[in-house]
């Protein structure tokens, strides 16, 4: 999984979950405090600098990335930061959830762990003070707050169907008068090349579309997603257009494929998000600014071992932490 992808769908929004609480946050909440050392958190973050200057230089750093001068090293970090709030929010839940660890799940996070600490710790001076057991506990944690992901994921509303995802590639014509409709549909039925009849009258409009439900117009919709490959549909009013649409395919399966695992990561996605927030609804998770402050200080070039995400993810079957309401 690329660095890009897993920074998107690996780290959550936790603030605006909680700032979006409102009045309901009036309540009075418990204060959990993150879990990690300074030097645990200062493994990941090595770890994601590296992997992050490795796709797009060390240059990346001094971008603007938002109002006020502020870098993308900066956001970065703050970036950073939520990620260990979530951490510890998912290992919260998953206690209260009842999601463990399995025996072989344990095994596999500590061997990785072990080698990890040799092949990528005990060298490292910016992690002095990090020892085994600590780097074994960081991997145990990651692997559980994956595995209590995956759970809330597991619910069978956060499944799509081929059919929710269906994806067709069609040719459409869209024209503003009644007469070129007529015209047009006649000569199609009768069938006349329909790339041509666009070239002539659709006045630069798209022809050649790969499409997905709610895509395309309501009406445009109904009258399309159940018609055979070849097949013409009737002239098709709505929004003040006529259309015409010729099927070239009415079941592309790999694009259906695409757009249904981009669909149900977004709802997994969606669901990991409000658990979130019900969650910090009646817990507050505060990060201690002295431990943070000695990260961003340890932060610098020259980490040169392994990605922690990659090691862990492995571990559990996966490339790391998925969903999220980022």
């Amino acid at each position: 999984m690329s660095f890009k992808k897993r920074l998107i769908i690996a780290v959550l929004c936790i603030a605006a979950l909680i700032g979006g609480c409102g009045a309901e946050k009036q309540q009075e909440v418990e204060e959990i405090p993150v879990s990690y050392s300074a030097q645990q958190m200062a493994l990941v973050a090595l770890s994601a600098f590296r992997e992050a200057e490795q796709v797009y230089t060390d240059t990346i750093w001094r971008v603007a990335a938002g109002e006020g001068g502020e870098t993308y090293e900066k956001r970065y970090l703050q970036r950073l930061k939520t990620f260990f709030i979530e951490m510890t929010a998912m290992d919260r839940m998953a206690e209260q959830r009842e999601v463990k660890l399995s025996d072989g799940e344990k095994k596999r996070l500590e061997d990785a762990a072990d080698r990890f600490y040799e092949d990528s710790v005990r060298q490292e001076p910016k992690l002095n003070g990090l020892d085994q057991e600590g780097t074994r506990a960081l991997f145990l944690s990651y692997g559980l707050a994956l595995k209590c992901k995956r759970e809330i994921m597991a619910a069978r509303d956060v499944e799509v169907s081929q059919s929710e995802a269906k994806v067709i590639r069609i040719q459409q014509i869209a024209v503003d008068n009644t007469e070129d409709a007529e015209q047009i549909h006649l000569r199609a039925l009768e069938g006349a090349d329909f790339y041509l009849l666009a070239k002539t009258y659709a006045k630069g409009r798209p022809v050649d579309l790969k499409v997905g439900r709610g895509e395309l117009p309501e009406e445009v919709e109904a009258a399309v997603f159940n018609l055979e490959d070849g097949a013409v549909s009737d002239v098709i009013e709505s929004d003040g257009h006529l259309y015409i649409v010729k099927i070239v395919d009415s079941f592309d399966e790999a694009a259906t494929e695409i757009r249904r695992q981009s669909m149900q990561a977004e709802r997994a996605k969606k669901r990991i998000g409000e658990a979130l927030r019900r969650f910090l609804l009646e817990k507050r998770i505060e990060m201690d600014g002295g431990d943070w402050k000695r990260v961003e200080q340890l932060i610098g070039r020259g980490y040169q071992g392994e990605d922690f995400f990659e090691a862990a993810g492995r571990a559990m079957g996966d490339g790391g932490i998925q969903g999220g309401g980022s």
